[in-house]
């Protein structure tokens, strides 16, 4: 890949698609610092977000803020970017409360609304479902004053405009059917919700925002077989399978199911990948070190240690919070390696995914039942 042909212009649009043997986050960095911008929102788009103020407008107009916009103005534009991405009605919620496809959203935003002559996103059309992707083409596409350059491991049609690299070619998937074992069941009925979170002891007001709930939900599962869990970003996806964890104050739960969450970085809590994944042939199957650090490995090589880690435990149930985000061509190949492995182990797998053609490959080597959330209630 020739990075030195990009020139970046003004209004204009740029798709660097990274080979499968480089990592995103890599070339995001290299072209950064090439071209001398600081406006980058990498894969973790929550590391974008600054938690410092208390609503998404508050946290879209930082930027603003310290450029010492008048805050009448920063108003207006706040209102006009939550718009964009279509968080209007979360303007006057806390940050910390969005799902996972909305923080990239609000991520994008707050990095759009400084109107950088030069913007690089990572993977722009991760964890995000239909509406969203739309939405944030829009947005990408509608910054007169801005070279976007989106590095991602494949092209994204819809974003158009120029194209560095071409779309990676991997093995073809051909890996053993698994058929289901006969022992049905089902995880639930679960109810979750989402609200202000309590004071803090070094808080002076009791936090404020709304109150998100879904369910009851009665989640299906079949021993060596796929669950699929769907619904539109915000629809609670993963404030459910976190209940179904056992997290947020979900109390005790019986047989526990092993939990990968939406973002590998949340669960990196081990020193070495040796303790992060134990399980000596998954780390052989990934070419895993076993002395690295787990944040020290790409995000798509970090995704892949988490679902090892997770699958590595053989729990009777799994639950893969959009396991297909972040992943290189290579690794999504691998991806369905580990899928594969839990399933011969007899795990029944709840898996969450925007990505239809991600399930449709599941499905080639496994029974594949959907599941769809009604809409939440707020």
């Amino acid at each position: 890949m020739d990075l030195d042909q990009l020139r970046p212009t003004p209004g204009t649009i740029v798709q660097v698609v990274v080979e499968p043997d480089k990592a995103v986050e890599d070339i995001a960095a290299q072209l950064a610092k090439s071209l001398s911008t600081a406006a980058i929102i990498g894969t973790d788009a929550s590391a974008q977000i600054s938690f410092l103020r208390a609503t998404c407008i508050e946290e879209v107009v930082l930027g603003l803020e310290h450029a010492g916009v008048p805050a009448e103005e920063m108003q207006v534009r706040g209102q006009h970017m939550l718009r964009a991405v279509g968080l209007s009605s979360y303007s006057e919620h806390n940050p910390a409360q969005l799902s996972g496809g909305q923080t990239r959203r609000l991520a994008a935003a707050c990095v759009a609304i400084c109107k950088p002559a030069i913007m690089i996103i990572c993977e722009p059309a991760a964890g995000l479902d239909s509406e969203s992707r739309a939405q944030v083409v829009n947005l990408l596409q509608a910054m007169p004053h801005t070279c976007v350059i989106a590095v991602s491991s494949t092209t994204w049609p819809e974003l158009g405009g120029e194209i560095i690299g071409a779309e990676p070619r991997v093995a073809p998937l051909e890996l053993p059917r698994i058929y289901t074992r006969g022992q049905q069941g089902s995880i639930g009925p679960l109810t979750a919700r989402r609200g202000p979170k309590k004071k803090k002891w070094w808080q002076f007001s009791q936090p404020t925002g709304t109150t998100f709930s879904v369910g009851p939900v009665e989640i299906p599962t079949v021993e060596a077989g796929v669950t699929w869990l769907r619904g539109d970003n915000g629809s609670g996806k993963t404030s459910l399978l976190r209940a179904a964890a056992g997290l947020d104050g979900a109390g005790v739960v019986r047989n526990l199911p092993a939990l990968a969450m939406q973002s590998p970085f949340d669960q990196a809590a081990f020193s070495t990948v040796e303790e992060f994944v134990p399980n000596e042939t998954l780390r052989n199957l990934l070419g895993l070190k076993p002395a690295d650090h787990p944040l020290d490995l790409s995000s798509s090589r970090l995704r892949l240690a988490q679902v090892a880690h997770v699958i590595g435990q053989h729990r009777q149930k799994v639950l893969l919070d959009e396991p297909d985000t972040l992943l290189s061509a290579a690794d999504r190949w691998l991806m369905h390696q580990l899928i594969h492995y839990g399933l011969q182990s007899g795990s029944a797998l709840v898996v969450t995914c925007h990505d239809p053609q991600f399930v449709a490959e599941i499905s080639t080597y496994a029974d594949v039942t959907e599941e769809k959330l009604p809409p939440p209630r707020r």
